[in-house]
């Protein structure tokens, strides 16, 4: 009979061993023809097979599960921190108002913290914001997640179309710092919170100005203050400068020097998005979230700003320079090297035709902040305010032919002539300089009032910028100055002959009341509330002519010596003059309704 040779041992794979060879660390060989393995059965124990931990390791480690884990994750984080409505849809899948279905926002009755958006495109203050999550390595299925906020467009003016066309053709001229085209369709989507801050500006109606300034500064508040997932925008900017260039705040909320609040809200957004410098190429900050991105890593993907973002950091830098000029509580946007790029960029642009005059008004400005600044230093010489005339003559020079005749920037041109001609009336200036100077701000003061009637009555009472007001205040006060300037040297009486301070707002007062438009003229309206501030500053003037006339007489009969220090003789700055004057002024005629003077310092 023939044997049967016994079939070789097989060793275990790698990843098969049984439960007793695994722990012992054995190599782990099954028995031919038997259960068990060799030890297991050497020892007299029980042979029990384990599971594969390559396995259980791989189906743990599954990218498929495991971005589900994540997602599931992301939503009820997403979930715990807004209180609105969300909506989750693939990535692939049409953005709101983009494709043939749009998404018809429901909006809670509550405000609510919401998620960011993009920093370029729609606020999720007040419309629906596609908040995209970066996609990891191994797959790009993240979901879009859509979050709902607590401000309805639906709440708007019925005339939001005529709101907007007016501001792009008829306000938007006068402090261009935007290229904005009357297309409430883009607007309402792209830019949702200027298209709140425009209805806030051109409205009619003063209870909608009213509504729509406290909804506006609400969502200031929530957006950079109170919510750490709302990243500043370039919308927000938009809107922020807007509502400050027309004043709604100062108009209508009894809070004039606020200005100087929001102004540093401005100026927080433009340094948030690093507007004012070259955007960086490299992030210096650690991640941040969950995934391992930083804000720091989504600028240094651009390379450039566009014109757009370039338009609303020099708007800034303009408004700022005015309110720190007229109320003297802030300092102006620090000017840097990339804002010069940006302004050579702009004076040789051709997207719109207002880019050019917009960039010729900010270097003007820029000329009359550096004469401030020196003044607040110290007196500079009168040697260097003959340099400054001589760059302002070359930007004079360097206007195109058919803008020299434009009032608009005309107007800039005579407020920036006044800031480099004030400092020489000083009364320590020697006399011929002296007297150089003040028969220059005559000259400039008189072509800046012939200038301003240039523009149409019916617009300068309420579709001019706080700029222009600021403008105006400057000429009035200078011919107050000279008015009244007790100086042997100087005529009184020539400078009424020429420029009547009464004279020239009269005329403000009667332009106003040329405009008919019966909204706009009610109680609370905003030319009723212009109107009693010019009224109240006409009211002033007369009195500080009647002073003037009466420190003259009492000069002439030899109880003075004309030193040139009384009643505004000159040694006043232009920050001290218009935050007493025309600030207090101001508020006192707009919020208390009465012309009175008792207890403001009227001499500067």
């Amino acid at each position: 009979m023939e044997e049967t040779s016994p079939q070789p041992a097989a060793v275990q794979q790698y990843g098969k061993a049984c439960i007793n060879c695994s722990k012992s660390k054995c190599r782990c060989i099954t028995r031919p023809n038997e259960e068990g393995c060799v030890r297991c059965h050497r020892l007299n124990k029980p042979c029990l097979r384990g599971a594969s931990v390559r396995r259980s390791e791989a189906q743990k480690n599954n990218p498929i599960d495991r971005i589900a884990q994540l997602e599931g994750k992301l939503d009820g984080l997403i979930h715990t921190l807004s209180t609105g409505r969300i909506v989750t849809s693939p990535v692939g899948a049409s953005p709101p108002g983009t494709g043939h279905q749009s998404l018809s926002p429901q909006w809670p009755a509550g405000p609510a913290p919401t998620a960011a958006s993009d920093g370029h495109g729609t606020m999720d203050g007040f419309s629906p914001v596609a908040v995209h999550y970066p996609a990891t390595a191994t797959s790009s299925q993240f979901h879009t997640t859509q979050v709902v906020a607590d401000l309805p467009l639906s709440d708007l003016p019925a005339d939001v179309e005529d709101c907007l066309r007016t501001f792009c053709t008829s306000m938007l001229r006068y402090f261009p710092f935007m290229h904005l085209a009357a297309d409430l369709g883009w607007v309402r989507k792209e830019r949702p919170f200027l298209l709140v801050c425009i209805c806030a500006a051109a409205s009619k109606s003063t209870q909608t100005r009213l509504a729509l300034g406290r909804r506006i500064k609400q969502t200031l508040a929530d957006r950079l203050i109170l919510s750490s997932h709302s990243p500043a925008n370039l919308d927000l900017l938009l809107g922020l400068l807007t509502f400050l260039a027309w004043s709604q705040d100062v108009l209508f909320e009894e809070t004039p020097h606020s200005l100087s609040r929001f102004t540093q809200l401005a100026m927080m957004i433009v340094f948030e998005l690093r507007l004012n410098k070259q955007p960086a190429h490299e992030p210096n900050m650690l991640p941040l979230d969950a995934h391992g991105v930083s804000d720091a890593g989504t600028t240094s993907r651009r390379t450039e700003h566009t014109l757009e973002e370039r338009r609303a950091v020099l708007g800034c830098f303009y408004m700022s320079a005015i309110i720190s000029f007229y109320l003297g509580q802030i300092d102006a946007l620090q000017w840097t090297a990339y804002m010069d790029e940006s302004l050579d960029l702009l004076s040789r642009g051709t997207e719109c035709p207002t880019d050019e005059s917009f960039a010729h008004q900010v270097r003007l400005q820029l000329l009359a902040r550096e004469v401030e600044t020196a003044r607040s230093l110290t007196m500079p010489s009168y040697f260097y305010f003959k340099a400054v005339q001589a760059k302002l003559d070359g930007i004079k020079a360097a206007i195109s032919p058919h803008l020299q005749d434009d009032a608009i920037l005309r107007n800039a041109i005579y407020f920036t002539q006044l800031s480099i001609l004030e400092p020489g009336l000083a009364p320590d200036t020697p006399t011929p300089q002296r007297i150089e100077c003040l028969y220059g701000c005559l000259q400039a003061v008189k072509a800046a009032t012939e200038n301003f009637f240039k523009l149409p009555p019916a617009e300068y009472p309420a579709l001019l910028p706080f700029t222009q007001f600021v403008h105006t205040a400057r000429y009035i006060k200078v011919l107050v100055l000279l008015s009244t300037l007790q100086d042997p040297m100087w005529d009184t009486a020539l400078v009424r002959q020429t420029v009547d301070v009464l004279d020239f707002v009269d005329q403000v007062i009667v332009g106003i009341q040329l405009v008919t438009d019966s909204d706009m003229r009610s109680v609370d309206g905003v030319l009723a509330r212009v109107a009693r501030v010019f009224t109240a500053v006409r009211a002033w003037c007369a009195f500080k002519l009647s002073e003037g006339s009466a420190a003259a007489g009492g000069s002439a009969s030899g109880d003075g010596s004309g030193d040139g220090r009384a009643n505004g003789g000159g040694g006043g700055g232009g920050l001290y003059v218009e935050s007493q004057f025309l600030g207090d002024l101001w508020t006192r005629t707009m919020f208390d309704g009465a012309a009175s003077f008792e207890g403001l310092d009227f001499n500067f």
